[in-house]
């Protein structure tokens, strides 16, 4: 199936989604990545992503804006509106199996608490994540419980941030958007045969987390 791409100046800072139809394997060399910035309400996210992404997923449309107030998908606490899903290949090239590849997501999430700071948010979200798993194991489906298991603080550009551990899904950074929305940052990669290629995906994992900042 034919999909359209887009060519991209590189370093350029754009308002809206754009794509490239071929891109090096990520590494932590920025240099040719692209930043986009999303309005929500007024507040702006902004953080820098490699060009290019994998052949094998659906093409996710970066939005320019997203209404924090008015959106269905806040109808109930925790849905949340994504800015950012995008995946990247590392294999060899395009005509051979893909090895392993670096997963992002961004979203914008809804808390039915007040967010004073970050150890509300980190508290509420434990409380939550039990709350489901005590219902999974009343279901019968305990495997399925997955609660949190840890919170680190970490400081990523001058703001603090809560690393969320849980115990199937892995691991989430969060941090306050504003009372009641908070914004989620996850970043997976990995499973690679070749040990340089798995430095790289974590090297440009690491540079995407560092370079998300609210505004």
């Amino acid at each position: 199936m034919t999909r359209l791409r887009l060519f991209v100046v590189a370093g350029c800072v754009v308002i809206s989604g754009c794509q490239t139809p071929t891109a090096a394997r990520p590494t932590g060399d920025m240099q040719h990545w692209v930043t986009h910035k999303v309005q929500g309400n007024n507040r702006i996210v902004r953080f820098t992503i490699p060009p290019g992404e994998s052949w094998d997923y659906p093409s996710f449309a970066i939005p320019q804006k997203i209404d924090l107030d008015g959106s269905d998908s806040f109808d109930e606490a925790r849905s949340s509106s994504r800015l950012l899903r995008r995946s990247w290949d590392y294999r060899q090239s395009r005509f051979v199996a893909v090895d392993s590849s670096l997963d992002a997501f961004i979203a914008v999430s809804k808390s039915d608490r007040d967010l004073q700071d970050l150890s509300a948010l980190g508290a509420w979200l434990k409380g939550e994540s039990q709350r489901e798993a005590d219902a999974a194991v009343q279901g019968g489906k305990p495997g399925l419980a997955n609660p949190v298991l840890r919170l680190t603080s970490k400081n990523i550009r001058g703001r603090e941030w809560l690393r969320v551990d849980y115990r199937i899904s892995g691991s989430n950074y969060v941090t306050p958007f504003d009372h009641r929305h908070y914004l989620v940052v996850r970043i997976s990669s990995g499973g690679s045969m070749r040990a340089d290629w798995n430095a790289d995906a974590k090297a440009a994992g690491d540079a995407i987390l560092n370079s998300v900042a609210i505004e």
